[in-house]
């Protein structure tokens, strides 16, 4: 063990909140500090683990201190991500992320360079008489993933594998940093923003001309196209939003997919989709279109009747395209407005009941109650705008983890309406310390103003609520691996543990916990909560139908060739899957979807693991939704093991059988009803 106890003394231990400002890198100096030891310290235990000879290789001194070799300078590594992310001052957020592309490519090419790691691993694992079944599953993965990663390729090939591999990175990178940093905006007279509140209009700035300023940020772009009753106004918002980032990013995703499927052909997948699901819970991309076409067909006969509905009886300002569809600048506002009408939901309104100091706080309740841990907001010293510090500990007072909060727009900031950041990992070694969690939460939520506090709509609470779910994975998914801590699970699971907890939000007495109106301190009326619900489900066949498109799309994009046309292939999809809605011409939504990059092809997995939320929700809603025993049981079945045991097993641990698709497609039904 003597490797990995040198290794192990690299990583942060931390007793409190404070103590982070150590680790969280916001200034050149520490940027450059911390990118610089971990790079050296990498390169000189990597150089003591390869001295290693093959027969005395050992699963503790090759395989567990490979883990801690790698988890080491990838932890690094987020955290300098982090602040490519949140970064205000641009210079320390390209910094940041050099820094961090640096030391995985420090990674990669120590990979490339060195075959012998993989063989090592393989001498571990034969001179090991007997694995425990976690540490089974994990040498089966990271076989797995060496292979994925060219590390058994011959030498030439391996070379090109490393530096596609390279490119790719640094195309990833550019790809969300130019969604990151556009910087459109749209300046508009008043008389443009008819059906926007007085409160949200005067909160905009103005120009000397008296022109309001509209920037791309998702706060300001749900509002114009939910509210606004000027079309051209939302026309003119919704062109300029889908075109962010665009075309050098529609460049880039080309450049991509030749890249990607180059990686694919390498390693001898038709396409770099079956190549990137082959390792996940799907098992194969004929799995994955199977189950979307399972899906969408229950779908599109609710989505015709929302279509059918919603359309009976339309604003004066929105018009059905000569083939009879909505446009896309009109869909969310005659779906608000039908909701207004026919449920007596007013979003706006809805806020209200919403504002964000006191919702979160009564979210962060629903946390401590179903899990049993004590959450506090606690000072701290880091210099970024508007950050909180929240402690997760036990009930007896063991800290668990930190967990921060970075909830309002700024310039430069990464634009995902929520996005939760992984920075340090509740890492348990054999020998060693626990080590304590750090967290990122990202939002961009409305910002208070003098008059007002920031409200959030129901779909804000959600998706803070979902954020805060991976962020409690994070902290509770304790494994001996690094690379099994937290969140570390297929990327089709991932999702699961926080799309279940979504249901809560749909909960009566959940809703009335959390509400609190901001003038009187009213929680929301059961009269408001059932409107709620019906307009919350009403637009589910709709929601499929997207999801569906997005899927895919991401799909179809790295299938089988280098060469395909983003613009062409996503209006081709979106005609097939979204046939109430008509694509603009205009519309190049792809060239600023993020999870084209990290995701790949991969992003059905939403919907995927949304599917079996569903089955798993219903298991603890028969034994309530703040009940701490099935909270923790579940925590401890599936949340506690991260990524250290197959997901397919896990759902069987807690549910006692193989997952059911039903309670996904009862809700369909119901809703048909």
């Amino acid at each position: 063990m003597f490797f990995l106890s040198r290794i192990l003394a690299f990583f942060p231990l931390i007793h409190n909140a404070q103590e982070i400002h150590d680790w969280f890198p916001t200034s050149q100096s520490v940027i450059e500090e911390t990118a610089k030891a971990s790079a050296l310290k990498f390169e000189e235990e990597l150089e003591r683990f390869l001295t290693i000879p093959l027969e005395e290789r050992t699963f503790d001194n090759t395989i567990r201190t490979w883990d801690a070799l790698s988890g080491g300078i990838f932890q690094a590594s987020s955290c300098l991500s982090a602040m490519r992310e949140i970064h205000p001052d641009k210079s320390i957020r390209d910094l940041a992320d050099s820094s961090s592309q640096k030391l995985q490519q420090i990674f990669r090419d120590a990979l490339m360079a060195h075959p012998e790691i993989y063989q090592a691993c393989l001498a571990a694992e034969k001179n090991s008489s007997v694995l425990l079944e976690e540490e089974r599953y994990y040498f089966d993965d990271l076989v797995l993933n060496f292979k994925l990663g060219g590390m058994a390729l011959p030498d030439e090939q391996r070379a090109l594998f490393g530096k596609i591999q390279q490119e790719i990175a640094a195309l990833e990178s550019l790809f969300n940093r130019n969604i990151a940093e556009n910087s459109s905006v749209l300046y508009v007279p008043k008389e443009a923003l008819v059906g926007l509140e007085e409160e949200w209009i005067a909160a905009r700035e103005k120009t000397e001309k008296g022109l309001y300023k509209l920037s791309c940020d998702l706060p300001t772009y749900y509002a114009v196209l939910g509210q606004c009753s000027v079309r051209d106004t939302r026309k003119a918002m919704h062109k300029l939003f889908n075109n962010r980032a665009f075309p050098e990013n529609e460049e880039i995703l080309k450049q991509l997919i030749a890249k990607r499927d180059q990686i694919a052909k390498l390693l001898g997948f038709s396409s770099f989709t079956a190549c990137s699901i082959s390792s996940q819970m799907a098992a194969s991309s004929e799995n994955a279109y199977a189950f979307l076409k399972q899906v969408k067909e229950r779908a599109s006969i609710k989505a015709k009747s929302e279509f059918q509905k919603v359309t009976k009886n339309l604003p004066e300002s929105v018009l059905l395209s000569d083939a009879g569809q909505i446009e896309p600048f009109d869909a969310m506002f005659a779906f608000s407005s039908y909701e207004k009408e026919r449920f007596s939901v007013d979003q706006n309104k809805i806020a209200e009941y919403f504002p964000l100091e006191k919702t979160v706080q009564g979210l962060i309740h629903v946390y401590e109650k179903f899990f049993k841990l004590s959450i506090k907001e606690v000072s701290h010293s880091i210099q970024i705008p508007d950050l909180k510090t929240l402690e997760i500990r036990e009930e007896t007072g063991g800290l668990l983890g930190v967990i921060l909060l970075d909830l309002f727009p700024r310039a430069g900031k990464c634009s995902h309406r929520g996005l939760h950041c992984s920075l340090i990992s509740s890492y348990s070694p054999l020998q060693g310390p626990n080590y304590r969690a750090l967290s990122l939460i990202i939002g961009n939520f409305t910002k208070p103003t003098k008059n007002s506090p920031s409200k959030m709509t129901h779909s804000e609470v959600t998706t803070f609520f979902h954020e805060f779910g991976h962020a409690i994975h994070n902290v509770l998914g304790r494994s001996s691996f690094w690379s099994f801590c937290g969140t570390r699970v297929k990327r089709d699971f991932v999702e699961l543990p926080s799309q279940l907890l979504e249901g809560w939000m749909l909960d009566a007495s959940i809703l009335k916990l959390v509400s609190s109106h901001y003038l009187t301190g009213a929680p929301l009326s059961d009269e408001l909560i059932a409107n709620l619900k019906k307009a919350e489900t009403f637009q589910l066949g709709t929601w499929v139908q997207r999801q569906c498109f997005l899927s895919e799309l991401s799909l179809a994009l790295f299938e089988e060739g280098e060469k395909k046309d983003p613009t062409a292939l996503a209006h081709q999809i979106w005609a097939r899957e979204k046939p109430h809605e008509h694509c603009a011409p205009t519309n190049h939504m792809h060239a600023s979807f993020p999870h084209l990059s990290g995701y790949g092809p991969r992003y059905y997995s939403y919907l995927w693991s949304k599917v079996f939320a569903l089955d798993l929700f219903e298991k603890i809603d028969q034994e309530g939704l703040l009940n701490p025993i099935i909270g923790t049981h579940y925590a401890r079945t599936i949340l506690s093991k991260g990524g250290g045991k197959d997901p397919n097993q896990l759902l069987f641990d807690f549910l006692g059988r193989k997952p059911s698709v039903e309670p996904f497609f009862r809700q369909f039904d119901e809703i048909i009803k």
